[in-house]
């Protein structure tokens, strides 16, 4: 019984992955770098890991942090992907608001707590600039 519910919650999570890729459409990649924020996440692993061993190691699936970042943020998910930053697995979130603003999110793949949240205000006299407001939770 318990495999199956591990199937089922594996596929639930793909589907959420193919949702979000799907959604993000033709919509241009905004790579949001948190590398140097001090945080620590639940998980450490070694700069090295596989993707396979990051999903192996990851506590929480994807539907698992959805109605935390629904909590927090309104707007539509457009990104969600498991990765390692600098030994921490964390999920990174983009959301995109409805006057167009992002937030990109990082979250805990051991147990769903927001790690660091960085909002970028789109500029609309300049397309391509971004005011950045970091906000970092150390505790």
């Amino acid at each position: 019984m318990n495999i199956i519910n591990c199937f089922v919650k594996g596929i639930i999570s793909l589907s959420l992955i193919a949702t979000f890729a799907l959604a993000e459409g033709d919509h241009e990649a905004h790579d949001v770098s948190f590398q140097d924020l001090s945080m620590k996440s639940s998980i450490q692993l070694k700069q090295d890991t596989t993707e396979m061993q990051e999903q192996q190691h990851a506590k929480l699936g994807v539907s698992d942090i959805i109605p935390t970042l629904k909590s927090k943020f309104s707007g539509k998910i457009t990104t969600v992907k498991l990765e390692n930053i600098d030994g921490n697995l964390v999920y990174t979130v983009e959301v995109l608001a409805q006057d167009n603003s992002r937030s990109n999110v990082l979250i805990d793949a051991g147990n769903g707590k927001i790690l660091a949240h960085q909002f970028n205000k789109k500029d609309h006299n300049h397309e391509e600039s971004n005011d950045q407001e970091n906000e970092h939770d150390d505790s």
